[in-house]
């Protein structure tokens, strides 16, 4: 007798993003008109506060964030749950691309007619719950240096603080507003218990 495994919901989110790279090579006009996040277009394009999580710059844009989502995601989705993990990452994701647009918009950084797109808002939620729920799970970052995840993350959250426009083309604040609101669920989720497990090991490149 066989069975058909479900699949879990980080399976479809990867799937979709792969398609979206796909359809954006066929047709990157379109798409990158209509799917990356402007401040300064927001309230006429709200819906991109959603599309802009699926779209990337270009292949390691893409490759890095999946496979960040794929081992830390899997591990949350496991932790607590799939409906939950949805929460995290969706709603993760849109308080990353609030924070951008909201400091855009009032400090002009960056400018508000620059854009958003990728994945790493969400992702940057999902490492913030991991942090309350499993704080002493440890990464190696850059695969060389062993530290406990709480640790990475003051060093991310320091580091994402101290950037600014001119040193690189990364939304900083996305990340930010990504981790902070992935803090605050992760700190729900153990205040209702339920999510004891071991902790592992993983191997983790900081740089999305």
């Amino acid at each position: 007798m066989y069975y058909a495994k479900k699949k879990q919901a980080i399976e479809y989110i990867i799937l979709a993003n792969a398609l979206v790279f796909f359809l954006t090579i066929i047709m990157p006009g379109v798409l990158g008109a209509l799917m990356p996040l402007q401040p300064a277009t927001l309230f006429s394009r709200p819906w991109t506060l959603i599309t802009s999580m699926f779209i990337h710059a270009d292949l390691n844009h893409i490759l890095f964030n999946m496979i960040s989502l794929f081992f830390f995601g899997t591990y949350l989705e496991q932790v607590i749950g799939q409906k939950d993990f949805l929460k995290v990452y969706f709603l993760g994701g849109l308080a990353a691309g609030l924070m951008f647009a909201a400091i855009s918009l009032t400090l002009g950084i960056p400018d508000p007619r620059s854009i958003a797109l990728g994945a790493s808002g969400a992702i940057s939620a999902v490492m913030g719950a991991l942090i309350i729920l499993r704080p002493n799970l440890t990464i190696y970052l850059y695969f060389l240096f062993p530290m406990p995840l709480w640790v990475w993350g003051i060093v991310f959250i320091i580091a994402e603080s101290l950037y600014t426009p001119s040193m690189s083309g990364v939304a900083h604040s996305a990340h930010l507003g990504g981790i902070l609101a992935g803090l605050i669920f992760g700190y729900y989720f153990k205040r209702k218990g339920g999510h004891e497990q071991p902790a592992v090991s993983y191997s983790y490149r900081h740089g999305y």
